[in-house]
């Protein structure tokens, strides 16, 4: 279920754009974390692939839902983009139709052990 409701997300960022919403400080983050400038950008960067080894962490119900009465769940997965292991957390309001992303960032939870490998890889990669 969670991948399925993952590759209906993708698909919205790719079709159905305008269903799509971004929360709070999301583009700020995307911006900063992965050179994610605009809008258009992130939709693109998740609908074609950008995100890669996308692991399912959980999903619980929203608790500062403003509407209780309107249950909804937020899913929350990590991925890794090149050298950088991220964390997003998606939602879907079946009443409106809309997609929310919630979150896309830096995982904070992310091995440093990995990601110095991963850096460092990177490094090795760029100078052959």
């Amino acid at each position: 279920m969670p991948y399925t409701f993952l590759k209906l997300f993708m698909r919205a960022c790719k079709h159905d754009r305008k269903n799509v919403i971004l929360w709070g400080t999301v583009l700020d983050d995307a911006e900063r974390d992965f050179n994610l400038r605009t809008a258009t950008q992130l939709y693109e960067f998740i609908a074609q692939g950008g995100l890669e080894n996308v692991t399912h962490q959980n999903t619980k119900e929203w608790e500062k839902n403003p509407k209780p009465e309107n249950p909804i769940l937020v899913h929350a997965y990590t991925f890794r983009t090149m050298c950088k292991i991220g964390y997003m957390a998606i939602m879907h309001n079946n009443l409106t139709k809309k997609w929310i992303i919630k979150s896309f960032k830096r995982s904070t939870d992310s091995n440093p052990t990995m990601q110095i490998a991963l850096e460092k890889a990177l490094i090795d990669l760029k100078g052959k």
